[in-house]
């Protein structure tokens, strides 16, 4: 672990504390894992041990936050497995060039929170139950 400056080491600490209260801001209502601010992002990459050298300088909040995240696993005996209902598959998404690239600068995250988010209008749902019913048939 670096040498923090003081500033940092308070960083470093609250990390620590917050990983341990469950009902923190590191965490949503439901127990998942809260991205959105910077210095989340880079706890829970440390603790999912994503490389993000390339995205966190040294020396900063951020890294002493993506040390903390290390810890916290380190201390957890590594990360639990994701629930199977809630794992990921591949899907695809046809993108032009610049939504790609503004894609890959916001980063699967912030897509992801989008999703969760996202309100979808009752006509819609009913449109797509019926069309689902109406290929089962």
């Amino acid at each position: 672990m670096p040498k923090w400056n003081k500033d940092q080491q308070k960083v470093y600490d609250a990390c620590l504390t917050l990983w341990a209260d469950k009902k923190s801001e590191l965490y949503t209502a439901d127990g998942r894992q809260r991205g959105g601010a910077n210095v989340r992002c880079a706890f829970w990459d440390g603790y999912n041990g994503i490389d993000v050298k390339h995205r966190i300088p040294t020396g900063t909040m951020l890294q002493a936050a993506y040390h903390a995240g290390k810890e916290c696993r380190r201390k957890a005996g590594g990360r639990p497995p994701m629930p199977t209902d809630d794992k990921p598959k591949v899907r695809t998404v046809r993108l032009n060039d610049a939504r790609w690239a503004k894609y890959k600068l916001l980063g699967r995250t912030w897509l992801e929170v989008a999703i969760d988010t996202a309100v979808v209008p009752a006509a819609r749902v009913a449109r797509v139950a019926g069309a689902a019913s109406a290929k089962a048939a």
